[in-house]
């Protein structure tokens, strides 16, 4: 799997549950709702997280305009779509990013349907927007599109990989400052 692959779904070997974080309703609510306690209790102090939530959108929306590119070369024609085969879902920094910068938080954490797709997967694609979708969603790059971002130009992909790198810093970044006033 890629370095930007999407999360596999691991299953606890002693209850046979998926090892996904805040997989049941009770749970995903509960953890929002102690997110969105923790982000009013602490507004003030929240300000430098909520500060690298902004720039990490920014760089998250610069890498759209070239995904949605390379979604519309290759999703349509794709015999198995990841959001059919991958199980992914949001982590803690997903969840921090969502409620520090005002993202819309899904009704629950994402799970299979039925049929085997990811539960956002509609007709078109996913029915997140991207700045409401996981980290490992917004940024996986399938094996043909890794050909065709690599037949781009260097600055291209140097600009992609920095934006990359970028965003995993602020990721990091933003969760140790929510981590350091909520804690």
């Amino acid at each position: 799997m890629s370095k930007y692959g999407p999360q596999i779904r691991q299953v606890n070997p002693l209850s046979g549950a998926p090892d996904i974080p805040w997989f049941t309703a009770a749970d995903w609510h509960q953890a929002n709702l102690a997110l969105e306690h923790l982000c009013t209790r602490h507004q003030t102090s929240l300000g430098p997280a909520r500060t690298t939530a902004r720039k990490l959108k920014s760089h998250l929306e610069t890498l759209y305009p070239l995904l949605d590119d390379l979604c519309v070369q290759t999703c349509s024609g794709c015999a198995e779509p990841c959001c059919h085969v991958a199980t992914v879902w949001f982590d803690f920094r997903d969840l921090v990013f969502m409620h520090l910068s005002g993202q819309a938080i899904t009704a629950a954490q994402l799970s299979r349907s039925p049929d085997g797709a990811c539960r956002c997967c509609g007709p078109s694609g996913c029915r997140l927007p991207r700045l409401s979708r996981p980290w490992t969603c917004a940024c996986y790059l399938c094996p043909p599109q890794k050909f065709l971002l690599a037949e781009m130009s260097a600055q291209t992909l140097l600009d992609f990989e920095k934006a990359i790198a970028a965003i995993k810093i602020l990721r990091k970044r933003m969760e140790a400052e929510f981590i350091s006033v909520t804690a």
